[in-house]
């Protein structure tokens, strides 16, 4: 059910770790994070697109949410003294010091990962997080595995999910090169975005689209 899913930006948290490891499977996923997490703002009215292109995006609630990343994102774009293009906020809230680590704690928390920390070179302490209780994740990898390459229906959170995980290069570790080259007409109409270059998509593909632009935005301005 879709009200039983973990926020986004854990869900791709967990798409985004090595399973034992518990390291990132791409450079991006600090990125992707970023995207999800905005999306979940976005979804639920906290913020709002704005500016002809609707690649803007201006606060309409100022109070914290609660979930830690959603608050760190809310504090930023409020004490922002102009209203930004969402690439801008992607790069901004991705580059943001243990967002990984945030993120995850309350994965920690729930007892699905576990927080691994270790000394490298005797200075710095690198935490990992490897999987403790697998379920959470194999209910996400399934559900866009259905998507991807089964001929069903996909709901609007789950095309925005598997939309930013793709663009974050997330699904190649998990799925395979060799898989996915199979699905890639499918993969391409799921993250194909209707309405697109029309003055009324609808709120959900007005949302897919924004992010879309705004995470490819901030993942070419890194070079990545």
């Amino acid at each position: 059910m879709a009200h039983d899913r973990l926020p986004l930006h854990r869900e791709l948290l967990l798409i985004g770790l090595h399973d034992e490891k518990g390291s990132a499977t791409a450079f991006t996923l600090e990125l992707t994070i970023a995207a999800g997490a905005l999306s979940e703002l976005l979804i639920s009215g906290r913020l709002e697109l704005v500016g002809d292109k609707q690649d803007r995006v201006r606060l309409t609630d100022p109070w914290e949410h609660g979930d830690p990343v959603l608050d760190i994102a809310i504090r930023l774009i409020g004490d922002s003294k102009k209203e930004r293009g969402l690439g801008d906020w992607v790069a901004r809230l991705g580059s943001t010091a243990g967002l990984r680590d945030t993120t995850a704690a309350p994965l920690v928390e729930m007892g699905v990962l576990e927080a691994s920390a270790k000394k490298v070179l005797g200075m710095f302490t690198i935490t990992r997080y490897p999987e403790s209780n697998p379920g959470p994740e194999h209910e996400i990898i399934e559900r866009l595995r259905r998507a991807i390459f089964t001929p069903v229906d996909v709901d609007d959170r789950t095309l925005l999910l598997l939309t930013v995980a793709n663009l974050g290069h997330l699904l190649p570790p998990v799925f395979g090169r060799t898989e996915l080259k199979r699905a890639k007409d499918r993969l391409k109409q799921l993250t194909a975005v209707p309405g697109r270059g029309t003055s009324s998509p609808t709120p959900s593909a007005a949302i897919r689209d924004a992010i879309a632009r705004g995470l490819h935005a901030a993942i070419a301005a890194q070079g990545m």
